[in-house]
């Protein structure tokens, strides 16, 4: 007699993601898919961010040549400073850094995101109340994912990318490991009518690490993920060097049907920077050493269908370790220790209900917040204790939220949403000041969070399957706005200013016929700050009114081309509005070819049009952005 025995079924491992605020359909959220980010002509995720007009780094530059810490995103013309007001997130784990609060952009490879999802305006679901929005980086699952792939890119001035990565499978567990390494010679950030023998090109190199292991337990899943990077900068004069480096751990638990979501994670960052005098060129600051961590764990659960409850809490504490040398001797005459804690405790609870054509939508979040060991302290050249302050324990209670409606047929959609939120100072802003030479900015342990309300319209209209038109229309005011104002000559300190006021419209189209997709959006906004000690109409530090983006792309057989139009008009440096960052227009252009079933090369054109950027202009002393960069690439994926 024959015996029948029945093999086990098979165990897929799907990585499921951990769905934030941003990925919402309802809400309005933007999604950006494989095809924008293989668009992006430098290779780097903040130029695949930079098709969305309204979302800006503080300044212009990206992480090849501004200084890490000033890599905060915002949204909706909510800028002024440096401090990210933009919530990112990695796979729904977050990873701005705790104690500057920028992101860390070199860390993150965008070969390995599926998808970018981004919701402007304020909300309270987890990790954390965004005053100016939620970005979701969502990393490629690994069913859609090659055994091994490589890519390896060269540029011109003497620059390069290489990105592996490599998939194992077993049944119920998945392990991908991926690197990444940039290197360039880089560009001249000073114009030429500016250098002097101690002006250098804006070196870059960085590297990063990213372990993901993937297991079935029960009818669930549990992600471990260790990510470890570095990057060094150099950036105007030889010796002003900057660097980051970063180790991550999270682990995930997700059931089946995500009823239940636990989640866990440690941050280890430390940051350094060597300060040039712009007049002797000889080093003036060394911070050299900003050890900072991050230590947080969530829960959520899904009792019904359309309900989540859930708590997070989070705890940040770093300190910035400096000396100031002396210009003439190169002697250390000052050395400071400035840092704290900051520990949030957070309920929240999301819920959606659908009445037919008609979607009800809310979030809301409680956070108890905690400010704690705040400490400024200097010693003389000697080692002498000059000051020590330790600044008093504070605490408060912050309220966040989202409210949307939203009405959908075959062809039109409507949604009116109403929110509002809170963001504490980082600890950078707390309690170490900066100089941007000749430019000191104060410190202020005295600082209150930021508070905005908000409320947005929108309607989108599908004429035809493969068109849409989308317009949104937003008011933000953003009550105690953190600010660097200046107060004297050539001096500023970080204040809560009354406000900071942003109104516009936001308008988004696409249309697909055949092998043509043309895709275009802008942003157009007016905003203000408004404080009874400043100067009325003033413009925010940094943001444009008006930027706008457009991309045509032609498929053809194993050809695929695309080139981007982008436009930003003119800005200001500083909060008086006395130094102005020119209007810009650049081209890119991205010509793909596969080659069989196994290779595809590529050329990448950044600026095209080699299109002056200012970045700063500090009293006429300029700093500029990327020129005209060509990227040949060969990309090597084996079939499974």
């Amino acid at each position: 007699m024959d015996v029948q025995i029945e093999q086990p079924a098979e165990v897929v491992v799907i990585g499921r993601r951990l769905e934030t605020q941003a990925d919402q359909p309802v809400a309005g959220a933007i999604v950006l898919d494989t095809k924008a980010i293989d668009r992006a002509a430098s290779g780097r995720l903040e130029g695949v961010l930079a098709q969305v007009p309204g979302l800006q780094s503080f300044r212009r530059s990206d992480s090849r040549s501004a200084n890490p810490s000033a890599q905060g995103l915002t949204l909706r013309g909510l800028g002024g400073n440096a401090s990210s007001r933009t919530l990112v997130l990695l796979d729904g784990i977050p990873v701005a850094e705790p104690f500057f609060g920028f992101v860390p952009f070199s860390a993150i490879d965008p070969l390995r995101i599926d998808r970018i999802s981004i919701l402007r305006g304020a909300g309270g679901g987890a990790f954390g109340s965004a005053v100016a929005g939620t970005i979701n980086l969502s990393t490629r699952p690994p069913d859609r994912r090659d055994t091994a792939d490589a890519t390896v890119a060269i540029a011109s001035p003497a620059a390069a990318t290489i990105s592996a990565g490599a998939v194992l499978r077993q049944p119920g567990f998945v392990l991908t490991v991926d690197g990444r390494g940039d290197w360039g010679r880089g560009f001249w950030t000073t114009p030429a009518d500016q250098r002097v023998p101690a002006s250098v090109r804006a070196a870059f190199e960085s590297r990063s690490l990213d372990v993901r292991a993937i297991g079935q337990v029960g009818s669930g899943e549990v992600q471990a993920r260790l990510r470890r990077f570095d990057d060094e900068r150099t950036l105007r004069f030889k010796g002003a060097d900057s660097s980051m480096d970063g180790t991550d751990l999270s682990l995930r638990y997700a059931s089946a049907d995500d009823i239940v979501t636990l989640a866990a994670w440690r941050q280890k960052r430390d940051f350094t920077t060597v300060v040039i005098s712009g007049t002797s060129f000889v080093p003036v600051l060394d911070q050299y050493a900003t050890p900072a961590t991050s230590i947080g764990a969530l829960a959520r659960w899904r009792p019904v269908q359309g309900l989540a409850v859930g708590g997070d809490i989070k705890t940040s504490k770093g300190t910035a370790f400096e000396r100031a040398l002396s210009a003439q001797s190169g002697m250390v005459t000052a050395d400071r220790a400035n840092g704290g804690r900051v520990v949030e405790a957070s309920a929240f609870a999301e819920g959606e209900e659908r009445f037919g054509a008609i979607t009800l939508a809310a979030s809301g979040r409680v956070t108890r917040w905690t400010l704690d060991r705040g400490r400024s302290s200097e010693r003389d050249g000697s080692g002498a204790l000059q000051f020590d302050h330790r600044f008093d324990e504070r605490h408060g209670t912050a309220l966040s939220g989202r409210a949307t409606a939203s009405w959908s047929t075959d062809r039109w959609t409507a949604r009116v949403a109403a929110y509002r939120g809170e963001r504490l100072p980082t600890l950078n802003e707390l309690y170490r000041g900066f100089t941007v030479f000749p430019v000191q900015t104060l410190a202020n342990p005295a600082l209150d969070p930021e508070r905005l309300v908000g409320a947005e319209i929108g309607t989108e209209f599908r004429p035809v399957p493969d068109a849409r038109i989308a317009a949104t229309v937003f008011a933000n005011r953003l009550n105690g706005a953190i600010a660097n104002v200046t107060i004297g000559p050539n001096l500023r300190e970080r204040r809560n200013i009354d406000a900071l006021t942003s109104r516009g419209i936001e308008l988004d189209g696409s249309i697909r016929r055949g092998p043509w997709n043309v895709q275009a959006s802008a942003s157009l906004l007016r905003a203000r700050v408004r404080d009874g000690a400043l100067p009325p109409g003033l413009d925010p530090a940094q943001v444009p009114r008006f930027t706008a983006s457009a991309t045509v792309q032609h498929t053809a057989g194993p050809w695929t081309a695309a080139a981007t139009l982008r436009h930003f008009s003119p800005a200001y440096e500083d909060d008086l509005n006395l130094h102005r960052l020119p209007a810009a227009t650049t081209l890119d252009a991205v010509v793909r070819r596969r080659i069989g079933e196994r290779f595809e090369i590529a050329v990448r054109a950044e600026n095209m049009f080699d299109t002056r950027v200012v970045t700063r202009n500090q009293a006429g002393s300029i700093d500029l952005d990327a020129p005209r960069t060509v990227w040949l690439s060969l990309g090597f994926a084996p079939p499974r």
